[in-house]
């Protein structure tokens, strides 16, 4: 399953971030190229554009940003939030919970979508 997949990812050897977490772990299924990875590195920690989660950042990437709308909706269902600080003030779930859930979500969306 591809959450088990971005949480070894996951601070893990390579050191990634949420966002690098979950675009490794749908690399090749996605044709992400590994530059696209680590220039990743600057969208975790609340620095993805306009404050979003990393972890969701990076399922706009793989889904493409216009296909996102329902998973965004599940992940704030669960998360509180779609911004990262808002999530971490909440403390409903961790940064690990957010690599597990978009990458969850994310699977499931690629799966329920016509190839």
């Amino acid at each position: 399953m591809k959450a088990q997949e971005a949480l070894q990812h996951f601070r893990g050897k390579e050191k990634y971030n949420c966002a690098q977490a979950v675009l490794k772990a749908f690399q090749h299924e996605a044709g992400i190229p590994e530059g696209a990875v680590k220039a990743a590195s600057g969208a975790g920690g609340g620095k993805a554009e306009g404050g979003l989660c990393g972890a969701l950042f990076a399922a706009g990437v793989i889904l493409g940003k216009k296909e996102t709308n329902d998973v965004q909706e599940a992940f704030a269902q669960k998360a509180g939030s779609v911004l990262c600080k808002q999530i971490r003030s909440l403390k409903r779930i961790s940064c690990r919970d957010c690599v597990s859930l978009s990458a969850q979500l994310t699977q499931r969306r690629m799966e329920d979508s016509p190839s």
